[in-house]
């Protein structure tokens, strides 16, 4: 079977299947056991189609289930790898049809055509947990807020004026850790400054918290746990990975003027950028972005260049980032949001492609996260690219 063939039988009623099997809430302070069969339904996909499968477990503080990571090898597993990543949790009360099951049954499909080649390339598709969030973190900050009368049993605040503290406390946070300060520091600083009683109180919690999980590390560490976890496993083990393909939200497509309420980037940043069929002046969400970091601009444009042509054309976002992952961290933090961080901050080369859904829809992190809401078309068109680029990278 060619290229042309594999292309050509992507389908996207499978890709449907994949996510509506999965939608549901899939966070483990509340759905633990839905995230575990999950976990499960991407073995026995896998499996079924032939892959060898491999799971990661592991523990983290302050909560007492085991994770998983599944890897699914492809091909010679002595051979460089090319990942493929996606993560199948979701955020607190979220279906996560998009974020991030669009991705995971991209993966599984491209899994399933490239299964039937004789000799397939070196492939992983790699569907981690805990990208977005660390729950023992969570759980303790929850109950430190229930025990200081500032959070119900529903965790919910008790006043709307803590929830626009706690805003105002994150933006503080997050502009000192532009500056460089540590974490760990950061809050004492806040609460030097002048505050509301209510901004006080909030920042006094989320210093306790950073001082009982004791890391410089902590904000990344509150999410991208699972992909963390396995890039710790990959420079232990010495797995050989040549390049990464990450994906994180891919389904929302948007034709009206408007519909991208902004990009992922700074002005000065706007040279690096090279759209194909969008309309960036009118600022209309039919794209996908493909980024990447400046050890990975010869993969954002095999990548591209195979979203351009009469058999697969995505319109699409170009974005060649001339940094590295501690620049990215200053400058554009929202490109590092997701789990192809960890492999950049260790020099690893690759891909994020996203529809940047939280700078597009209002579903982001939502209960109306739904299936029906998913533009399947794309979904087959990036798993199509995604085939050619693979072939086209392992030589085919």
């Amino acid at each position: 079977m060619d290229i042309g063939e594999l292309i050509e039988n992507v389908d996207k009623n499978r890709i449907y299947k994949i996510i509506t099997d999965l939608e549901g809430p899939k966070h483990p302070m509340d759905n633990m056991e839905a995230l575990n069969q999950a976990g499960d339904y991407v073995i026995e996909y896998l499996t079924d189609i032939g892959v060898d499968v491999e799971v990661q477990s592991f523990k983290i503080k302050g909560f007492e289930d085991e994770f998983k990571n599944i890897l699914g090898i492809i091909g010679d597993p002595k051979k460089p790898a090319i990942l493929i990543g996606s993560h199948y949790d979701t955020v607190r009360f979220c279906p996560g049809a998009n974020d991030n099951l669009s991705a995971v049954a991209v993966s599984l499909e491209v899994a399933r055509q490239l299964m039937k080649l004789e000799e397939p390339p070196t492939v992983i598709i790699a569907c981690f947990t805990l990208e977005e969030g660390h729950p023992g973190v969570l759980r303790y900050k929850y109950d430190l807020l229930q025990k200081h009368g500032l959070m119900n049993d529903k965790l919910k605040y008790v006043s709307p004026q803590l929830i626009d503290a706690n805003k105002s406390v994150i933006e503080k946070a997050r502009k000192l850790s532009q500056q460089g300060y540590e974490n760990t520091k950061k809050y004492k600083m806040i609460l030097e400054e002048k505050l509301t009683e209510e901004e006080k109180d909030i920042a006094t919690i989320l210093d306790k918290v950073y001082e009982e999980f004791n890391s410089n590390q902590l904000e990344e560490s509150l999410s991208l746990v699972g992909s963390k976890e396995y890039v710790k496993k990959v420079i232990k083990d010495k797995i050989k990975i040549k390049s990464i393909v990450n994906y994180d939200c891919l389904g929302w497509i948007k034709k009206e003027h408007g519909t991208q309420k902004r990009l992922p980037i700074t002005p000065e940043m706007d040279s690096f950028l090279e759209g194909y069929k969008m309309d960036k002046e009118n600022m209309v969400g039919n794209f996908i972005g493909i980024a990447g970091d400046k050890n990975s601009f010869e993969h954002v444009e095999g990548f591209t260049s195979c979203c351009i042509g009469t058999d697969i054309d995505v319109p699409h976002l170009a974005m060649k980032l001339p940094l590295d992952h501690k620049g990215l961290k200053k400058m554009l933090p929202d490109l590092l949001r997701s789990d192809h961080s960890p492999f950049w901050k260790v020099g690893i080369p690759g891909i994020f492609i996203s529809d940047f859904g939280n700078f597009r829809s209002e579903l982001y992190h939502t209960p109306a996260d739904q299936s029906q809401f998913i533009d399947y078309d794309i979904l087959k068109k990036v798993a199509q690219a995604t085939i050619k680029y693979v072939m086209n990278l392992n030589g085919n």
